[in-house]
């Protein structure tokens, strides 16, 4: 069965969302069983008004298998804070509301750019495919407290682990376990235990729960090339940064690129041309000028706590 795809959003995305919309058209129009927007955000009028009016036309007839989610519901409760660890949690939270058991968790900031397929996602063997590296320095302390947390003691060290940011595979079946698990050892919700535990990043705790059941990571997981490249804000200033990520884009392999929000902030003029190049070559935008648009952010802020990138 196809993957689902989920993308937990809010109102200072939707640009990137509608542009995301639009390479889910182009790019991937049968290779999802379903999609899911999951709501950030205490007030979602706003979220719900552009997904009607923007993200929905832009998926054309993609938009029969869309729908949107309540961060409220997916959190079993109110959201009380709609900030990065809200976001990290509710990418977890989110595996409950899918029919199918694997899932792709895409930020607003990632759109396709070649097409995608399930082949793309899962293996013949059923594993998912996905690109694995050393672990990242700047969250081996996340990864430590994970670790340590559900009682994985030692590793390779040749370990290389999933990654840290979206794209992102995950088992649904594997991580409603560890939403139960983490639950019964607390004794409250998950969304209250992890967003008030900075210790913690999503991927790397996900990470962990695997290698606490021994073998359960190569059970589900397969090598794949690299299919992504991101812009992150750490590039938002740095032009020579930015122009070799780009020249991984003439990688065939590569079939996502993502533009963090802050990259489009900073407005640096030859990034911004770089990028809206891009958008060009790849047909998400008809030119320079519609590229402007998708290039001016939303100006809508939220409070950040310790997301690096």
């Amino acid at each position: 069965m196809k993957p689902t795809l989920i993308v937990v959003g809010f109102s200072g995305e939707l640009k990137l969302l509608e542009l995301q919309a639009r390479s889910i058209l182009k790019y991937a129009p049968g290779a999802f069983e379903e999609i899911i927007y999951v709501i950030n955000e205490k007030e979602e009028n706003a979220f719900k008004a552009f997904f009607d009016d923007k993200i929905a036309a832009a998926l054309g007839p993609v938009a029969r298998i869309a729908r949107i989610v309540s961060g409220g519901d997916v959190a079993k409760a109110p959201l009380t804070r709609t900030d990065w660890r809200s976001q990290q949690s509710l990418k977890l939270l989110a595996a409950v509301f899918s029919s199918t058991r694997h899932i792709l968790i895409l930020d607003s900031k990632n759109h396709f750019v070649r097409p995608v397929t399930l082949s793309h996602f899962v293996g013949d063997d059923g594993r998912m495919l996905v690109f694995r590296y050393p672990l990242n320095p700047r969250f081996r302390a996340q990864f430590e407290n994970a670790c340590t947390y559900f009682g994985v003691n030692s590793l390779p060290a040749d370990f290389l682990a999933l990654p840290t940011v979206a794209p992102f595979m995950m088992c649904k079946e594997s991580t409603m376990r560890l939403v139960e698990l983490v639950e019964k050892r607390e004794n409250q919700s998950f969304h209250e235990y992890f967003c008030g535990n900075k210790q913690f990043t999503e991927f790397y705790f996900y990470l962990a729960f695997l290698l606490s059941r021994p073998g359960q990571l190569d059970a589900l997981y397969a090598d794949s090339p690299r299919r992504h490249v991101t812009l992150f804000r750490s590039m938002a200033i740095d032009p020579s940064a930015v122009a070799e990520q780009l020249s991984m884009l003439n990688d065939e392999a590569i079939r996502i690129f993502g533009v963090h929000r802050h990259v489009l902030e900073r407005a640096d003029p030859q990034i911004m041309d770089a990028v809206s190049k891009e958008w060009e070559r790849f047909g998400l935008v008809a030119d320079a000028q519609e590229a402007t648009y998708f290039l001016t952010p939303d100006l809508i802020r939220r409070k950040r706590w310790f997301w690096p990138f």
